[in-house]
């Protein structure tokens, strides 16, 4: 169901009756079943060094890199708003118009 700025109310409860009944028969096993093997390689994925690299930075230089991860953070802003926004007005991802474009999205 993609969003085209008009509510639908019959899609709506059609999907809220869909919802509480699937909520019955929710129980564990379905549960581990649904998360699988996903939920075991995520602490691998994510690793340690999430969890090391800021303590290690705050240890080494205080509070001198607030500035610059708050500048990081403002200047990071408008690129996902604008990512966001495209997405939902366009109803197509942003790779898919960097692909119409012809431009390359990581350079």
């Amino acid at each position: 169901m993609s969003y085209n700025g008009n509510y639908n109310l019959s899609e709506l409860s059609d999907n809220a009756v869909r919802s509480s009944s699937m909520a019955e028969n929710v129980n564990w096993k379905n549960c581990f079943k649904a998360i699988g093997p996903g939920i075991l390689l995520l602490p691998l994925w994510i690793s340690g060094s999430p969890i090391v690299s800021p303590t290690q930075a705050g240890a080494k230089y205080g509070w001198q890199l607030v500035i610059v991860i708050l500048l990081v953070n403002l200047f990071k802003y408008p690129f996902f708003h604008f990512g966001s926004q495209y997405i939902l007005q366009n109803n197509e991802s942003l790779i898919e118009y960097y692909s119409k474009t012809g431009r390359d999205p990581r350079l």
